[in-house]
């Protein structure tokens, strides 16, 4: 049991951090993350910087031995990193998709952004309101050779984007005309069996 230099409560000895150098920190872990965030609150630039410049250093003299310690924190931590990443692209919706673009030429956040307004947030196909479901399409797509420009993308329902798959615009809308002119034929088969059905019965009363 040790006493913490800051609360002055006693504490079990899992309670205090051990320094890189080996000795005990005489924080408690609750008071010196409390310290750590008033320091950084209040201008923690030059420890920051400081810090850059260190792990700069670090990865340029090992960069093997820096790696292999990020995959064994990932791999540990897996979980959560997955959670604090899905959260992070969350917050930036443009960001989390134009980060996946490739290619010279390719459009930034900013061009994505600037597309959604231009669609008024709504689905280039079927009008629907977009929301953050809303998945970014090429009109000419990637397996045809179509680049990752801003003039070849449009931002399209989930739906939508799922029922064009490697389709281009004009493909998937005469692609949609059949579909409604086989579905009209059909109902006017019924409509004329069932007309028929019926004259037939009252012929027959």
């Amino acid at each position: 049991m040790f006493v913490c230099k800051s609360c002055g409560i006693t504490k079990p000895e899992k309670e205090y951090r051990v320094h890189k150098r080996g000795y005990r920190i005489g924080k408690c872990r609750a008071c010196e993350r409390e310290y750590q965030r008033e320091f950084y609150a209040n201008g923690g630039e030059k420890t920051r910087e400081r810090k850059r410049i260190f792990m700069a250093k670090k990865r340029a003299e090992n960069p093997d031995l820096v790696r292999a310690k990020r995959n064994t924190y990932h791999a540990a931590n897996r979980e959560a990193r997955t959670a604090k990443m899905r959260a992070y692209y969350a917050r930036r919706f443009f960001w989390g998709k134009a980060i996946k673009l490739r290619g010279d030429g390719r459009a930034s956040a900013a061009d994505l952004s600037k597309l959604w307004k231009a669609q008024r947030g709504c689905c280039a196909l079927t009008g629907r309101r977009l929301d953050r479901s809303a998945q970014l399409d090429h009109k000419i797509p990637r397996a045809r050779g179509g680049i990752d420009v801003l003039s070849n993308l449009q931002w399209l329902c989930e739906e939508a984007n799922l029922a064009k798959r490697d389709l281009t615009d004009a493909e998937f809308i005469a692609l949609c005309g059949d579909v409604m002119r086989w579905i009209g034929e059909r109902i006017a088969q019924v409509e004329a069996i069932t007309a028929s059905e019926r004259s037939m019965e009252r012929a027959a009363a």
